[in-house]
């Protein structure tokens, strides 16, 4: 049945953090919607208020039989892109994706004080686009293969800001996805089990046991239980809905998992060492 529960509308995530984000082609690839991108992905400030446009399009012929009638579609290309419009004309970032890397010069503070326009092929890269809904579901794009092909025009004038519009082509991966979704439900949901994203401080754990840990992540309120390589932990104490204090117990040396479980379930196992 029906459910307006099951509507979206994305914004920005809260906190100052950003929505586009580029790296260098290669860079590994998130694996949750949560977790803080590494330093490689680079934020490109302000996004105009059109959002990110994604576009797919099919190229498709229909063939015929003799008499007219319709017995097969076939499909020549598959396209698919993202459209933004970048607001930060002082964001040598933004620049540097825009007129392409070796084009931007900054000075010790990192203001770009040349900027080169010309003909050079602008990179492949890995792009993100982070949002969250209304409702607190986080979403994160992953472009692991895009290319800009189209920039803009570029206004000067006085009753407007400087703005760049971006057209990104979006490659196969290896598995032959152009873009992947990663999705997780809101805090609180009733779908939603734990996700482990880290435990602080990094570094291996000792095979005594008894040193104090945080794990971090998202879903830890109404936390039933933990283990760490299958051995409970008995001292823990939630402290947000994003970190848990643990005593971690004794164990032997090498990779063990750790999992936190609530009444929806337990969380997808996070690896860590001890030694």
């Amino acid at each position: 049945m029906a459910d307006s529960a099951n509507v979206s509308v994305a914004t920005p995530r809260p906190g100052g953090v950003g929505v586009f984000y580029r790296a260098p082609l290669g860079t590994t690839a998130p694996t949750d919607a949560i977790a803080s991108l590494s330093n490689l992905f680079k934020d490109h400030g302000y996004v105009g208020e059109s959002g990110i446009v994604n576009s797919a399009s099919r190229d498709v012929q229909k063939k015929k039989s003799f008499g007219g009638a319709t017995v097969a579609t076939l499909q020549n290309d598959y396209t698919e892109t993202y459209q933004v419009t970048l607001l930060e004309d002082k964001n040598a970032e933004t620049l540097r994706t825009v007129f392409g890397d070796s084009n931007v010069e900054v000075d010790e503070d990192g203001f770009p004080i040349k900027v080169r326009h010309n003909k050079s092929i602008l990179p492949k890269s890995f792009y993100v686009v982070d949002t969250i809904d209304g409702e607190g579901m986080l979403q994160r794009d992953l472009i692991e293969i895009g290319q800009v092909t189209t920039v803009g025009d570029i206004t000067k004038v006085h009753t407007d800001t400087v703005e760049y519009t971006l057209t990104i082509e979006c490659f196969e991966n290896a598995d032959g996805d152009t873009v992947v979704e990663l999705r997780e439900p809101p805090s609180g949901s009733s779908s939603a089990v734990p996700t482990v994203t880290g435990v602080t401080p990094t570094g291996n754990f000792g095979t005594a046991g008894g040193q104090l840990r945080t794990i971090r992540g998202r879903g830890f309120d109404g936390t039933t239980g933990i283990t760490i390589g299958g051995t409970a932990v008995t001292a823990f104490q939630v402290l947000t809905d994003n970190s848990i204090s643990v005593i971690t117990p004794a164990k032997t040396a090498g990779p063990h998992n750790v999992i936190v479980t609530d009444a929806n379930g337990p969380s997808a196992a996070f690896a860590v060492t001890y030694a």
